[in-house]
């Protein structure tokens, strides 16, 4: 038997709850629908623009099992590893489309 407790990120908790019910895959398949739906997020609405590379590097990983407990990985990078978490940190920069913080605010709301 699975028991999760998770605090915060309601509608996160209320998915994972729920696949709890399914199965450890189910559980693994939430996270990853989750990390796709902030992905989207950021992407659209946050990461700041100005050829597309660093945009378009941003990627969501399968879920990964070890033991009892599950991870999904996600970032920005690729192409655009020498500077996207620069981007990311650079709270003086000011950008035509986008933000510092892309991630971080989208992965907070």
């Amino acid at each position: 038997m699975i028991r999760l407790r998770v605090t915060g990120a309601d509608p996160l908790a209320r998915k994972l709850i729920a696949a709890s019910a399914n199965g450890p895959l189910a559980v693994g398949q939430a996270l990853v629908e989750t990390a796709e739906t902030v992905m989207t997020v950021s992407k659209t609405d946050y990461v700041p623009v100005e050829f597309g590379v660093l945009r378009d590097s941003g990627l969501v990983q399968p879920a990964i099992w070890q033991g009892s407990q599950v991870s999904v990985e996600m970032g920005f990078g690729g192409p655009a590893k020498s500077y996207a978490l620069y981007v990311h940190e650079d709270l003086t920069a000011r950008h035509t489309v986008g933000q510092a913080k892309y991630l971080e605010i989208t992965l907070l709301a």
